[in-house]
């Protein structure tokens, strides 16, 4: 004897097709964009700790510590993309010698942009914490010293831009923006 089997049928399996692709082109968009906003974060945590393990360090040692755009070679360069690194800087110089690179830190990713905003201040690429972990200004009334994070193909109002702001006491505040 035999027994009717019966499977899924043609008209099941493209009404089921149908379904799964609409809910894919719905939930892709989301998910890319819950990616970017991942990198960002993580990029922005990664300056944020940077600066202020470089003010940590100026604390604990009692002397000027800087934070530079990274040239690729244990020096200061223009681009912070490119990576950042933290040494020693007791004269105030614009690059730090043999020993006194205190951590280096790798460039992001080509997807993102890194650029340094600074008002006032003496140094665009480097920015300098004294002792007593405060923004060494050479005694400037007002500056700003901002680094803004966003991808590289960020439509403007999209919510994936970050500001990482330094006051004049070394505080670090993370500020979400639209991108521009």
């Amino acid at each position: 004897m035999r027994k009717n089997c019966e499977g899924v049928g043609l008209l099941e399996l493209l009404v089921t097709v149908v379904v799964m692709v609409v809910l894919l082109n719905m939930a892709i968009p989301n998910f890319w964009s819950f990616i970017q906003s991942n990198r960002i974060t993580g990029e922005t945590n990664t300056l944020v700790t940077a600066v202020n393990y470089a003010r940590s360090e100026a604390v604990k040692r009692g002397e000027i510590v800087s934070i530079c755009a990274s040239n690729g070679e244990s020096g200061c360069g223009d681009d912070w993309a490119n990576g950042w690194l933290v040494f020693l800087n007791p004269d105030g110089g614009a690059n730090p010698g043999g020993d006194d690179v205190l951590r280096e830190w790798d460039g992001i990713a080509s997807a993102l942009s890194l650029a340094m905003d600074t008002q006032g201040a003496h140094q665009q690429s480097r920015l300098d914490f004294d002792g007593l972990g405060a923004v060494d200004v050479d005694s400037l009334d007002s500056f700003t010293y901002r680094w803004h994070l966003q991808p590289v193909d960020c439509d403007a109002g999209a919510p994936l831009r970050r500001t990482v702001d330094v006051s004049n006491v070394g505080r670090v505040q993370v500020l979400n923006q639209s991108c521009q």
